[in-house]
Parts: structure tokens; sequence; C-alpha cells
């Protein structure tokens, strides 16, 4: 029979077995689960496949984050460079800095490859991400009317 308490038990066990909670990164773990409080405090899921849905929405918006993230500390990165000086002795641009600049998180190489690979697919992304409300609110209609 479920029960509330048996419900919430298998509702975790899907979320830390679950395809969907590997999709989370552990750089990502805080704001994803934020995001899922958030959405589940809001949509109020009740059915499994409603919890499913809440769940892709809150995984499709943290990629959009992702997006949004990597351009942020490209062009960041881009407007506030390390500045250095030409190193008189070796003719080098090694030694005196004058400005540390601006530091990504990440390196520069994973910033400019997240920006190329997220950016194509931002609207796919986004895309999904509007799919699965549709869906939600599909389901939702559904429960409500029987």
């Amino acid at each position: 029979m479920a029960t509330k308490k048996n419900t919430d038990k298998c509702r975790l066990n899907a979320l830390r077995h679950g395809i969907l909670g590997r999709l989370v990164t552990d750089y990502d773990k805080a704001a994803y689960n934020c995001i899922l409080k958030e959405f589940e405090e809001e949509l109020k899921p009740e059915a499994m496949l409603e919890r499913i849905m809440v769940e892709r929405m809150a995984v499709h918006y943290l990629r959009l984050f992702r997006v949004a993230k990597a351009e942020f500390e490209y062009i960041n990165e881009r407007l506030h460079p390390r500045i250095t000086a030409l190193n008189p002795g070796t003719q080098s641009f090694e030694g005196r800095v004058f400005e540390e600049g601006y530091k990504a998180d990440l390196s520069s190489e994973d910033v400019e490859h997240l920006v190329n690979k997220y950016m194509r697919y931002e609207t796919a992304i986004e895309n999904r991400f509007y799919k699965a409300i549709r869906e939600y609110n599909k389901l939702q209609a559904t429960s409500e009317s029987e």
C-alpha cells in the first residue's frame, strides 16, 4: 500500500539512484538541489510521473544555467585579461603582473569548450525545458479531472 512515508522513500531512492540523479556533477549538486527543491515547493508533484517531470525540469534548467555560466566566464575573462609587463632583462612577459584580471572558475580552455558546445545546444535545452513544463501541466490537468 502506498503511504506518504513509502512514497517519500521511493522518491528519494529514484533521485539518488535514478538516471536524473546521475546527470548532476559534484560541481552542480548544490545548485541542482536548490532548483529541484524550489520546483517541488512551487509545483507540489504528487504522482510519480509528475515527480519525474519536475526532476527533468530541474535538470534542463541546470543545463541552461551552465550555458549562461560558461558564457559569463568566457566574456569576463576576455574583458578582464591578466596584464603583465615586458621583463627588460629577458624580453619576456614573465614576472611583473600589473593586474591579475578575472580568473574563471574553470580554465580558459574549458570555458571556451563549454561555450562552443553548450551555445550550440542552448535552444534544444530550452525546448526540452519547456516541453517538460508542458508535459507536467498536462499531467496535472489529467489528475485534476479524475
